[in-house]
């Protein structure tokens, strides 16, 4: 099976408070994957590490904190070798 990594994020917008589901699938070498959470400006705002199920799949939820700003945030999902990212919308 090729390496790699998929986000599989099923909407776009979100508001504050709400709570993102961060998941996909992972097929790698690494038994933690690292999701960075970025603003417009390649600010991070968060960091998170998640393990991938013997299954291949990962997820984690994430709250959105009240006090960041509305605009476009990107995720990112990294191990070692791979990433994959997906653009979201906060209003």
């Amino acid at each position: 099976t090729a390496k790699g990594l998929t986000l599989q994020i099923e909407e776009t917008e979100f508001s504050l408070g709400d709570i993102i589901m961060i998941k996909g699938v992972g097929y790698s070498d690494a038994n933690r994957l690292e999701i960075k959470i970025i603003d417009e400006n390649d600010q991070m705002i968060v960091s998170l590490v998640t393990s991938i199920t013997s299954s291949g799949t990962f997820s984690l939820p994430w709250t959105i904190p009240n006090d960041v700003d509305a605009g476009m945030y990107t995720i990112i999902v990294s191990d070692n070798k791979n990433s994959d990212s997906f653009e979201i919308f906060i209003e």
